[in-house]
């Protein structure tokens, strides 16, 4: 399950970015750290800083929820299967 919710995870942000053309390179050079950085990042497998959820709200001009509302359903999805 733990794979399941790291693979989900911000299906959303990618979403965003692919829809306007832009590659991981492009975001991660906009925010300033390594391609690999930023796709572990979008991927789930590190969290992106306060400070850069956000830049990339402004980015995109989305609210919090639209990009990283993956996040919060993850989560939810983890609590009900750890008590089930």
């Amino acid at each position: 399950m733990y794979y399941y919710y790291q693979k989900n995870r911000l299906d959303n942000l990618i979403k965003h970015r692919v829809e306007r053309g832009l590659t991981q390179q492009d975001m991660a050079d906009y925010l300033g750290m390594g391609r690999s950085t930023y796709q572990r990042k979008e991927y789930g497998e590190n969290q992106f800083l306060l400070n850069e959820s956000i830049i990339l709200m402004l980015f995109f001009g989305e609210p919090f929820m639209d990009l990283f509302g993956d996040l919060f359903e993850s989560f939810a999805r983890m609590e009900v299967d750890k008590n089930s």
